[in-house]
């Protein structure tokens, strides 16, 4: 486990990361910030001098499955820092949560993140090597979060990135109107809140719903023998069966399948 020692932080690893509960329509008003939600995994990501500890949100030791993601981190100057992201895999123009996965399934594998690299966009600051951050409102982490990607970040090019954010509805709306190619949905927050790990009313997740009725057609096995974790999806197209991504299942779920 990752000794976070450059400060008394209410948040260590492993903790849970702020959630969101979802909504059926967009917030308004001056309250509000709006971010995207990228299709990846969500990340807490902790360094305390050499030392990098990525974090799932159900407290699952990322870091081996993302070598090229700690060694961005761990070549950030800082000293130490805590933020709060999603970790991404770009393949041919789209996100791949199916190379998420495969990094899991197949072990650590540097060979992997050199064919298809990953990229952590981070949207918070919990921390950096001068204080602790996480008591403060969101519109004060977010400017000191877009300061240390001003000074620390390569822009597009690093494996590190800054998720924009903005006040504005309307841009908010457009990004909902994308969701579905690079986003998932789009998350409002509350802008005078502190951090708040677990789920907070504070943030809202919105969707672009759409359903589709799709054709089971394998399984992916995880480290349980007794519960299927995902399910692996295809359409019909005449007489063949495409494959076009997969889908996670509760454990409870998961127990039922053969």
């Amino acid at each position: 486990m990752l000794c976070y020692s450059l400060m008394a932080l209410p948040l260590r690893p492993p903790s849970s990361p702020m959630e969101a509960v979802s909504a059926a329509a967009l917030p308004e008003g001056p309250a509000w910030q709006y971010e995207p939600k990228w299709d990846g995994f969500r990340c807490l990501a902790f360094k305390d001098g050499d030392k990098i500890g990525l974090h799932s949100k159900s407290a699952k030791l990322l870091t081996a499955a993302f070598p090229d993601i700690a060694d961005a981190l761990r070549a950030l100057k800082p000293a130490g820092f805590v933020l709060d992201g999603e970790l991404v895999i770009p393949v041919n123009g789209v996100l791949s949560f199916d190379h998420l996965l495969a990094r899991f399934a197949r072990g650590s594998s540097r060979e992997q993140a050199a064919e298809h690299p990953a990229v952590l966009f981070i949207f918070d600051i919990l921390a950096d090597e001068a204080e602790e951050l996480a008591n403060e409102p969101l519109s004060s982490r977010r400017t000191r979060l877009e300061r240390f990607a001003e000074l620390y970040l390569d822009g597009e090019k690093g494996a590190i990135g800054l998720s924009p954010a903005t006040t504005d509805i309307e841009v908010a709306r457009k990004w909902l109107a994308l969701a579905g190619t690079w986003l998932d949905d789009v998350v409002a927050k509350r802008l005078d809140l502190p951090y708040q790990p677990g789920t907070s009313k504070g943030m809202l997740k919105i969707k672009r719903l759409r359903t589709v009725d799709c054709i089971v057609g394998g399984i992916i096995c995880g480290g349980s023998k007794s519960a299927v974790p995902h399910i692996l999806l295809g359409l019909y197209e005449g007489e063949l069966l495409h494959f076009i991504g997969s889908a996670p299942l509760r454990a409870t779920e998961g127990k039922k399948l053969p």
